[in-house]
This record gives structure tokens, C-alpha cells and sequence, in this order.
């Protein structure tokens, strides 16, 4: 039998430590979070950010025409920025494929495609068109043709104004690419 004293300094000694393991596990709960709310969540647009956005925005739209190493440029310099931006995604992609960097055009539309959560974003829609082409280009013409008549499928998501030229750009990728 233990002595009722030795009994309380044991009790007060094992709430000590349960104490104790409780504020490591918070810590540790803590710090995970952090790190986890650095990965997953975008960096938050300060003041000094916001114009410098702006004006990567204004490169992107002067560079749309080329030339497309400046576009590649503006838009991974706005990624380092805004990670998340499906458009900024879709404009890298268009330009790496306009460089024939098709694989890593490729990659980049990819990276659109999934974070365009609607699935309608018309910037990644018609970037889609250039991933056909890239695969098309690379030797994998069955994943050109899949993307193509997924887009002939989808042809609502775009702009009623812009229909018939991207309709007319799928014609052109299967009339002159697949045969």
C-alpha cells in the first residue's frame, strides 16, 4: 500500500504530465497547422502585391500575341504570385506550346484544368485546345482526339461570341493534325 502523501505527489506529478503532453500535443497540433495554411492556402495579397499583380496582368495582356517567351515570363512571375490562378495556368500552357515545350505546356494546362472548379473558365477551356495539339505533336494523337471531341461535346462553356472560332480551330486541329 502507498502512503497517502507519496499517493498526492504522484497524482500532482502525473497531472503535471498530463498537462505537459497536452501542451505538446497542441503545439505540435499548431505548428502542423501552420505549415499545412502555408501550403494550401495562397499567399494573401498584400498592398505591395497588388500592384505589382496589376501590372503582370497588363505584360500578360500586351504579350497574348507574342512574343511568347515574354508571355511564359509574366505568367510564371504572376504564379509565384498567385499559385492557384487557373488562368495565369492556362496562359503558361498556351505559351509553352507556342514555344514547342509541348510536355510542359502539357503540365501546365493540367495544373488549369484542376483548379478551374467550375470546369467552365473559357481562358483553360480554349488552352485545352493547345494540349490537344501537344499531344498531337508529341505522338499521342488518341489523347489530342479525346480532348478535342471533349470540347466538341462542351462547346456551351464557351463564349457565344467566341463559339464559332473555337469550333472553327477544332476543325482545323483535325483536318490538318490527325490525318
Amino acid at each position: 500500500m502507498i502512503d497517502p502523501r507519496t499517493r498526492m505527489v504522484y497524482n500532482v506529478l502525473e497531472r503535471a504530465v498530463l498537462k505537459m503532453k497536452f501542451k505538446i500535443a497542441m503545439i505540435i497540433f499548431l505548428l502542423s497547422i501552420g505549415i499545412l495554411a502555408s501550403l494550401l492556402i495562397p499567399r494573401l495579397v498584400t498592398g505591395d502585391n497588388v500592384s505589382k499583380i496589376e501590372s503582370l496582368h497588363a505584360e500578360i495582356d500586351r504579350h497574348i500575341d507574342g512574343p511568347y517567351n515574354c508571355l511564359e515570363t509574366a505568367c510564371r512571375e504572376l504564379l509565384q504570385l498567385q499559385p492557384y490562378n487557373c488562368q495565369a495556368w492556362a496562359q503558361l500552357g498556351k505559351s509553352l506550346h507556342l514555344q514547342g515545350k509541348d510536355r510542359e505546356a502539357i503540365e501546365a494546362i493540367e495544373k488549369a484544368i484542376l483548379l478551374d472548379k467550375t470546369g467552365k473558365d473559357q481562358v483553360v477551356q480554349e488552352a485545352r485546345i493547345q494540349q490537344a495539339m501537344a499531344y498531337i505533336r508529341i505522338g499521342d494523337k488518341d489523347k489530342g482526339k479525346k480532348i478535342i471531341q471533349d470540347l466538341k461535346n462542351r462547346m456551351e462553356v464557351f463564349d457565344k461570341h467566341n463559339t464559332p472560332i473555337v469550333f472553327g480551330m477544332l476543325a482545323w486541329v483535325e483536318e490538318k493534325m490527325l490525318k
